[in-house]
């Protein structure tokens, strides 16, 4: 349990540092959200695992059964990375 924590909120560190070398305000926006739904799924789904908060159906993202929640956090996750490719690239239209 310790070490998927770990691994957890080291994959929300590297979005964070990720967010920081953006650019472009849109993809920080996109990025942000993505955080926020990764973040809030991780913490609620540890808070029911640790008996702090109520059990519902929140799974934990890429760890649990599931072809919904599975394809739904694989759209986020390439959102991210599609995000991440461009980071350096600057809109010059305005």
């Amino acid at each position: 349990m310790g070490f998927l924590i770990i691994v957890l909120i080291l994959l929300l560190l590297r979005m964070l540092t990720i967010l920081r070398q953006i650019k472009e305000n849109f993809g920080k926006q996109l990025l942000v959200g993505v955080l926020a739904l990764f973040a809030v799924q991780y913490l609620y789904n540890i808070g029911m695992i640790m008996g702090m908060l109520p059990l519902i159906g929140i799974t934990l993202p890429f760890v649990s059964y599931g072809f919904l929640p599975a394809m739904f956090n694989a759209f986020l996750f390439g959102i991210v990375l599609s995000v991440c490719r461009r980071r350096y690239l600057v809109s010059t239209s305005k």
